[in-house]
């Protein structure tokens, strides 16, 4: 549990400094700063939920969605 929570607080901070990314490519498009703040918060929530997603189903999605059959027959 504790190393759950330690890597909450990584993703957290993590997310927290992408809002500069957002600012820079989103402003210049005329975007308002509630709506920069909308898409931070959807963009976090999509990476948060990807937490609750088991690891190795989410292993057999990539898998499944950005391999070639070549690649898997090696």
């Amino acid at each position: 549990m504790k190393k759950q929570a330690f890597i909450f607080i990584i993703l957290a901070g993590l997310l927290w400094g992408t809002s500069g990314i957002f600012v820079h490519y989103l402003a210049p498009f005329g975007f308002s700063s509630l709506q920069l703040v909308f898409f931070r918060t959807v963009v976090s929530t999509l990476v948060k939920s990807l937490s609750y997603i088991p690891s190795a189903a989410l292993c057999s999605f990539w898998v499944q969605c950005f391999c070639s059959a070549e690649v898997m027959d090696k």
